[in-house]
């Protein structure tokens, strides 16, 4: 089949030519169920088999001729990022809580990723940590990472202990704090105008990811009450999400 990398969408509205495609790659079809393999799939591995590329419409070759498809749009496989966080905060409610962060890329993102020994490359991995716990974690207070590439799998790990400072408030006599997800959308399409409000906007580079954090609290909050903690599933355009929450003894977990 023929495709854009970039331009999918809009190949359906182009004039026929050579020049509305930039790519091929190969649509076999086994018992009935069709499989979308792009041999320029970087870090691809056989837990991948049934993801499909973003290339919106394509034009299967055939001597007979054929029509554009749309390629189906589905979730990957596996998460390109996988993150757990560990609190440890049986030091108490006043202290600075210890961190152990650990975040997976799958396929090409840990290609991308893949880290090396070299000198500059120790520096721009503790500069890439310093910027993944602001994000996730709100500080910057971080021992050395540690990167990992599994090739088997086709996986890059990183994993680094890290302060935070959780924000216990006393209220309603009681101690209280939140814990929201880790896992943010951004989609604001400019809609500023009558005339764009009804035009389609497009994802760029749609993904799945994954995240999970465990919360070891204070022996004498050990018997906390965790509120909101029912399974949550939402489905919006462009974005579906779930979420869970459990707490067992001292330990509440989130998924």
């Amino acid at each position: 089949v023929l495709a854009h990398t970039t331009l999918g969408d809009l190949v359906p509205s182009r004039l026929p030519a050579a020049m509305a495609f930039d790519h091929v790659f190969v649509r076999a079809e086994v018992a009935g169920e069709s499989f979308w393999l792009d041999g320029t799939g970087l870090g691809a591995r056989l837990e991948d088999i049934r993801d499909v590329p973003r290339f919106g419409h394509v034009l299967p070759l055939r001597a007979k001729g054929a029509a554009l498809m749309a390629l189906p749009v589905r979730a990957d496989a596996r998460p390109a990022m996988d993150v757990t966080l560990a609190y440890d905060g049986t030091g108490g409610i006043h202290l600075p809580v210890p961190v152990t962060m650990t975040l997976t890329f799958s396929g090409y993102r840990a290609e991308q990723r893949r880290n090396s020994e070299s000198a500059a490359q120790e520096e721009s991995l503790k500069e890439f940590a310093e910027k993944q716990a602001k994000r996730l974690l709100d500080s910057t207070t971080i021992g050395k990472p540690v990167a990992t590439f599994d090739k088997a799998a086709g996986k890059w790990t990183m994993t680094l202990d890290a302060v935070a400072y959780p924000d216990w408030e006393f209220k309603d006599g009681r101690w209280t704090i939140e814990y929201g997800s880790m896992v943010t959308v951004d989609f604001d399409p400019d809609r500023s105008k009558a005339a764009w409000r009804e035009l389609p906007a497009l994802i760029s580079d749609p993904w799945t990811s994954r995240s999970a954090w465990t919360v070891r609290l204070p022996e004498r909050l050990a018997a906390a009450e965790v509120e909101g903690s029912e399974p949550l599933r939402v489905t919006v355009p462009a974005v579906r999400y779930e979420q869970s929450i459990q707490s067992i003894d001292d330990l509440m977990q989130q998924g």
